[in-house]
């Protein structure tokens, strides 16, 4: 019996043992480790509002999700469909591109040797099979539209500044139709210093309209007493707002970019499906201003 005993403890104790060994060395419990996916982002090394915030939305959305991100920053002239292909050759699973890249997009698309994923921002008649986050531009006019017609009614002259970026043209002509549809009479200018100062002399009882942030931060700067909306927004528009110079905006959350972006790579790496994702504005005015804080303060 004590042999019988002893025999038992034996085999109990090589068992713990060997059990003890396996644990130890991964071959039973085995830690899941994730695979560390590469996300690589092309922009312009051009200053432009917002741009930090969507790189912050980007880099926090990647570090939640173990994403590796190689953030490259080049003048506007070297993104081209060489360097797109350096990023997929040093491993990149996917590639973010800002909206100005569109010939160098186009171009590595239209290409025989494709790999990869590319998600694009703001990229107007987005390629097929690449899906774009854009800002909601026309949920923008109509609901500006519809407040400078509650405010000033469809007697008032209504004039669109407008600029050469592809956010600008679009709101423009959606603006445009907009105020046609709500007999709003309005008319376009381009929006430089000297069309601003000559409209102050010849037109009065007149609401100015920035097609996008630069046209209205030059308006803000030379128009005085006159109503100013915008679409789109940045810290100087946010200090000409509390100034009072602007009265309105219909702001974009840049940084919610950042982070749709970066969901939509790392949901398509995992293999599932490309969409377009719009990202909605927010009519931001003096009165709310305060209250909006938390919206807008991923964006400054």
């Amino acid at each position: 019996m004590k042999r019988i005993k002893r025999i038992a403890f034996f085999i109990t104790a090589m068992c713990m043992l060997f059990c003890l060994v396996l644990s130890s060395t991964d071959w039973v419990i085995k830690e899941e480790v994730a695979d560390v996916k590469k996300i690589s982002v092309c922009v312009a090394l051009e200053e432009r509002p917002g741009l930090e915030s969507l790189k912050r939305g980007i880099l926090e959305t990647a570090g939640e999700s173990r994403v590796d991100v190689n953030y490259v920053a080049l003048p506007q002239e070297e993104i081209t469909f060489s360097q797109i292909s350096r990023e997929y050759e040093g491993g990149a699973q996917a590639v973010i591109m800002l909206a100005d890249q569109q010939q160098a997009v186009r171009e590595y698309l239209s290409g025989e040797r494709r790999e990869g994923l590319m998600v694009t921002t703001n990229l107007f008649g987005g390629e097929k099979g690449v899906p774009d986050i854009s800002f909601d531009i026309q949920g923008a006019v109509q609901e500006l539209a519809g407040m400078i017609q509650k405010v000033h009614g469809a007697a008032g002259h209504v004039i669109l500044l407008t600029g050469d970026g592809g956010i600008s043209k679009e709101a423009e002509t959606k603006l445009k139709e907009q105020c046609r549809q709500k007999g709003i009479k309005a008319v376009c200018v381009e929006g430089t210093k000297e069309n601003i100062l000559q409209c102050r002399e010849s037109k009065k009882d007149t609401v100015y309209v920035g097609c996008w942030i630069t046209e209205t931060e030059e308006a803000a700067e030379w128009l005085k007493g006159e109503t100013l909306y915008g679409i789109g927004f940045s810290e100087r528009i946010l200090d000409k707002m509390k100034e009072g110079r602007i009265a309105g905006v219909e702001a974009f959350n840049m940084y919610a970019m950042g982070v749709g972006a970066t969901r939509q790579a790392i949901a398509v790496i995992e293999g599932g499906c490309a969409k377009d994702i719009q990202i909605p504005g927010r009519l931001v005015t003096k009165e709310n201003l305060e209250a909006e804080e938390e919206f807008l303060v991923p964006i400054h």
